[in-house]
């Protein structure tokens, strides 16, 4: 028990607050060998001493990377490039898995984007060991090498049929399209290769006896591995292999892998692969079912990470799931000898069923997490119980926002562009006042779906450029929304706020300066949203309302010196002016000159490139605000 108290106890630390590697691995390297050894064994400290000294030893130094080596592996903007000493990624370039390059072009560390959420591209960098990225000049491929991996990608990308490529883009690497996300879930945990390693397992069980089909086992799933790059998967196939040889009891197994893992590399900590594997394996050891155990796991990892999860593509995969070894061989094949078009009326019909989806939604934290696998464990052969609390689990879940008694008034960290979100307490829907740019929808979904909202009771755009309005789209398809507001008119009126449109009677040749301009008030406040209006249309603003009380301005085109004006500044009374940039933003947005202007006016500034997302808490009559870097402001 207390094995499994510290295992939790170290994998918790972990989650919530990444610490430094080095000090991570001291820590579990400590444990294991305490365990594993005792408390009296002398040898213990000169062990664990000589592992950290080795391991510090093998760390290099990630300040200066070379501009060559090997690609490891690839997403939908780019590839990872590991290079003699880190990782680098190369943003935009159509590559191929193990392809041997060089490139010129400035090493970029990549900037920590401040945000609430997960799901990010900085979050995920950190979770790969990605510490530069750069938009090379000219790429130089030296060397292209036959692996399974390059080869079977290149097939990939000559299919024609874009919706059968999108399939197995997902089914082996993890890419394309969110429509067949749960084969990415089954490769990710890696039950595929498991299965496959079964396969070969019970074929060569027929001829062999004894450990030679185990040998058979192990060796397929190394080579499956080390060819689709699945190292957590590997490392702890082997790390069981062993505990299993040492014939330890299941939980104690469990509890050493999870400690090994970490020590071996604790960035792994923050990957689903390691949680959705363990997951797995601990709920497979209760109820001897990996369908079972994969969908017990699955849902609470995927509403604690991406804040969503689909019982329809649930569903289908599990239908899916005992012929997934045979469907992915048979994918291989035909992949490798080009025959896949063949599937492309199968893989259409399944693309375009209009299956139910039956989405949940909303952010589990990490003790809810916890609840649900103990929850899970209590009642291993009373299935109808288990369902029905962990059904409760997930209705509590969704529900969040039956239990959120603010107005809250979120300015999103999206990079360069504008996206706010405003939610009413105990309602299920919110308005949406921008909706960033395209690279950064994972940040709007994730605030909407962290919070269990499904609607949109209005979705506000202030003009049409890219970075206001690039998700318009994407929310539409994804989202209920009840009106799309994109044109002046003098007042938007919604179920619980008035917002009021300034200027709606003049237009001007500009997009920018077209924008809506919104006033709208939330407890003793008045917000100002004013697009990306020059200081021109500020001129008109002062000389057509110069009595409105205005409180907090969301400042104009990101900061720009072409916008917040002297007398937009001097006019009214603000308590405080927000920007919304992105971090080493090409504009260099706010201007200093700006910036300045609003330091000798007295007036507080935030910036999301500096302290993450702004949000606005109103209760009754009181209100603060509060950011994502733990800045915390009370109204008067």
């Amino acid at each position: 028990m207390m094995l499994w108290l510290l295992t939790w106890s170290v994998l918790a630390l972990c989650a919530l607050k990444p610490l430094a590697q080095n000090l991570i691995f001291a820590v579990v390297a400590v444990l294991v060998f305490v365990l594993w050894f005792g408390w009296r064994k002398v040898r213990v400290i000169g062990v664990v001493l000589l592992v950290f000294v080795l391991r510090l030893a093998l760390v290099e130094d990630t300040a200066v990377p070379l501009n060559c080596g090997r690609v490891e592996s690839l997403t939908g903007s780019g590839a990872v490039v590991e290079t003699m000493r880190g990782k680098v990624f190369v943003i935009g370039q159509n590559l191929i898995y193990d392809q041997e390059i060089c490139f010129e072009g400035e090493l970029q560390e990549i900037p920590e984007t401040l945000s609430d959420h997960t799901g990010g591209f900085y979050q995920w960098a950190q979770s790969k060991q990605i510490h530069f990225s750069v938009k090379p000049e000219s790429i130089t491929v030296y060397k292209t090498p036959f692996t399974l991996s390059s080869w079977l990608y290149r097939q990939i990308q000559a299919i024609e049929n874009p919706v059968t490529q999108s399939f197995f883009l997902q089914l082996f690497f993890g890419l394309g399209k969110q429509d067949w996300d749960i084969f990415s879930l089954f490769r990710t945990s890696g039950l595929i290769y498991g299965g496959l390693a079964r396969m070969v397992r019970d074929f060569v069980g027929r001829y062999v006896k004894g450990w030679r089909k185990e040998l058979a086992s192990s060796l397929t799933m190394v080579f499956l591995c080390l060819n689709f790059g699945a190292w957590l998967i590997l490392a702890k196939h082997l790390i069981l292999r062993f505990l299993r040889w040492r014939k330890l009891d299941s939980r104690r197994q469990l509890c050493y892998c999870a400690l090994v893992l970490l020590l071996i590399e604790p960035a792994w900590v923050s990957s689903q692969s390691f949680w959705l594997a363990l997951g797995i394996e601990y709920l497979y050891q209760l109820y001897h079912s990996r369908r079972l155990a994969f969908a017990l796991s699955s849902i609470p990892l995927r509403l604690a990470t991406s804040y969503s999860f689909s019982f329809g593509q649930l569903a289908l995969g599990l239908c899916l799931q005992p012929a997934l070894p045979v469907i992915w061989l048979s994918c291989l094949v035909l992949c490798l000898s080009e025959c896949t078009g063949i599937l492309d009326g199968v893989i259409g019909m399944l693309a375009n069923t209009a299956y139910p989806r039956f989405v949940l939604t909303g952010k589990l934290p990490l003790w809810g997490v916890f609840l649900w696998f103990q929850l899970a464990s209590l009642w291993p052969y009373q299935k109808v119980k288990v369902i029905l609390s962990l059904s409760l689990v997930l209705f509590f879940n969704q529900v969040q926002w039956l239990f959120d008694p603010f107005v809250t008034l979120t300015q999103l960290s999206v990079g360069q562009g504008d996206a706010m979100v405003l939610h009413f307490p105990f309602a299920p829907c919110a308005i949406v006042l921008d909706t960033g740019p395209p690279t950064s929808y994972s940040y709007l979904q994730n605030e909407l779906n962290a919070r269990g909202i499904r609607c949109l009771e209005g979705l506000i755009l202030s003009h049409n450029d890219s970075d206001h309005a690039g998700n318009r789209d994407a929310l539409i398809q994804d989202y209920q929304i009840k009106a799309v507001i994109d044109n002046k008119q003098p007042q938007l009126v919604f179920e619980k706020i008035t917002m009021t449109q300034l200027l709606y009677d003049k237009h001007y040749e500009s997009a920018n300066d077209d924008s809506l301009i919104l006033l709208f008030t939330i407890g003793d406040l008045t917000f100002l949203y004013p697009g990306d209006i020059s200081a021109d249309v500020e001129r008109d603003l002062v000389s057509s309302y110069p009595g409105l009380k205005m409180d907090v301005l969301k400042a104009a085109h990101h900061g720009s010196k072409t916008s917040s004006s002297d007398l937009l500044i001097d006019r009214y009374p603000w308590r405080y002016a927000l920007f919304s940039t992105g971090v080493n933003n090409p504009y260099h947005h706010p201007h200093y000159s700006i910036v300045l202007r609003y330091q000798k006016s007295g007036i507080p500034t935030l910036d999301t490139a500096k302290v993450g997302d702004i949000r606005f808490f109103f209760w009754g009559d009181h209100a603060f605000i509060h950011t994502t870097d733990n800045e915390f402001v009370i109204i008067k």
